[in-house]
């Protein structure tokens, strides 16, 4: 078994084992396992009301900044765990409060304990990976390849653990300039301009923010006044630059950690210094958006995806009916289309015969999620995947992220504009 397959196991035990903690918080014979008290941070197995307050307190981790949209959904899922398990509601009690059914809330809560056990893994692995390169800078005999293997698993697992996330670089940098703003004065606080707001990275987001927060507090060692990051689009590459006063280069085991994180991503980073001024420059493969046409006549079937796709590369437009949907096909082609065999109109597989007749449309990959379970009728017909409603989210991003693997072109048709005809 690889190192990322080993991840995604150990990730997925840790969900289930905080599913099942958060379900026996207050039950005084539930014994924690081991793997989420080391994650949680409280190893020793007999102190039950340290092991409670500590998962009381990721859970108010989670919580957003003040900033963040009362819709966003981790605002969502803080407000779930927080009403369930801080405020100890039941689930009928907290779904009056939340403004949300039982059947609703029971779905809900599933996401936000992935989204809490995403960050406890993340922290771990983020801790894991600053353990090896402080053992790296303190002990001379262990090799070079010992720690530069170690942070490559580490960052493995973490990006195991959530495959689809890539990073909205206006947003990651925000959020590294608010960190790093809780620890300078304010005078010293660095500032960012000209961020395109449209900008992504195919990069973890908990990767590169803790990249750019290392690169401001390591890399400008005389201090972050007059520190600005700006982003922008090279080709294929996000190009993220850092200047700031500096007298000399870092030396090089201030950077060969930076250097090693960003090249497990398939990025680079170049430093120079000249006339006092320090530039850093990090270059990261961009993430093109993925167009998704969801031809599904339920409305509640398409919020649950875009809840799915928030924060990855995957952009949804909708159609409520066959017609409806190869009418938009005319004038642009979708990346991938998760279809619903139950349709208004016309059913799924009358749609799909279409699809294939045209020269156009006949390669889109095609995701069949529907109550209907035909696998051998959608494989005949040239569906990749047929997903049984309803759907899991990790199965929906996993799909979605199939779909693009397989598709006969390299990369994502987005905007593209078709001479279609049905």
């Amino acid at each position: 078994m690889s190192a990322t397959e080993r991840a995604a196991e150990s990730f997925d035990e840790l969900r289930h084992q905080l599913r099942e903690a958060l379900a026996h918080l207050h039950d005084p014979d539930y014994q924690p396992p081991e793997l989420l008290r080391q994650v949680v941070g409280h190893p020793q197995a007999q102190d039950k009301a340290a092991f409670q307050a500590a998962i009381l307190q990721k859970i108010a981790d989670l919580a957003p900044h003040a900033d963040a949209p009362a819709t966003s959904r981790a605002q969502r899922d803080y407000e779930v765990l927080r009403h369930r398990f801080v405020l100890g509601l039941t689930q009928e009690e907290a779904a009056e409060h939340l403004h949300m059914s039982v059947r609703t809330l029971g779905r809900a809560q599933r996401q936000a304990t992935h989204a809490l056990a995403r960050m406890l893994w993340e922290q771990r692995q983020r801790a894991d990976a600053g353990t090896a390169f402080s053992e790296h800078e303190g002990s001379s005999s262990q090799s070079s390849d010992d720690w530069r293997s170690q942070v490559r698993e580490n960052l493995a697992a973490l990006r195991a653990s959530a495959p689809e996330l890539v990073s909205n670089v206006y947003d990651v940098i925000a959020s590294a300039l608010e960190r790093v703003s809780t620890v300078v004065l304010q005078s010293e606080r660095p500032r960012a301009a000209g961020v395109p707001r449209d900008l992504v990275a195919k990069v973890h987001p908990s990767v590169l923010r803790q990249v750019l927060i290392m690169a401001m507090t390591q890399l400008l060692a005389t201090g972050l006044g007059g520190v600005e990051l700006s982003a922008h689009a090279e080709e294929d590459r996000v190009v993220i630059r850092i200047t700031g006063p500096a007298s000399d280069l870092p030396e090089d085991p201030e950077v060969a950690l930076l250097r090693e994180i960003l090249a497990c991503d398939g990025g680079d980073l170049e430093i120079r210094a000249e006339g006092g001024r320090l530039e850093a420059r990090i270059a990261i493969p961009a993430a093109g958006k993925v167009t998704v046409l969801v031809v599904d006549d339920n409305i509640d079937a398409l919020h649950y995806y875009r809840r799915c796709v928030e924060q990855t590369r995957f952009h949804l437009i909708h159609a409520r009916s066959g017609d409806a949907a190869l009418e938009q096909m005319r004038s642009r082609t979708p990346d991938v289309i998760v279809l619903d065999i139950v349709l208004p109109d016309m059913d799924g597989w009358d749609f799909m015969q279409k699809l294939r007749r045209n020269p156009v449309t006949r390669s889109i990959p095609v995701i069949i999620c529907s109550i209907v379970k035909e696998e051998r009728l959608a494989s005949a017909l040239g569906a990749i995947q047929c997903l049984p409603k309803p759907v899991r989210d990790a199965e929906f991003l996993h799909a979605l992220e199939q779909a693009i693997a397989q598709a006969p072109t390299a990369s994502p048709r987005t905007g593209a504009h078709s001479t279609a005809a049905f």
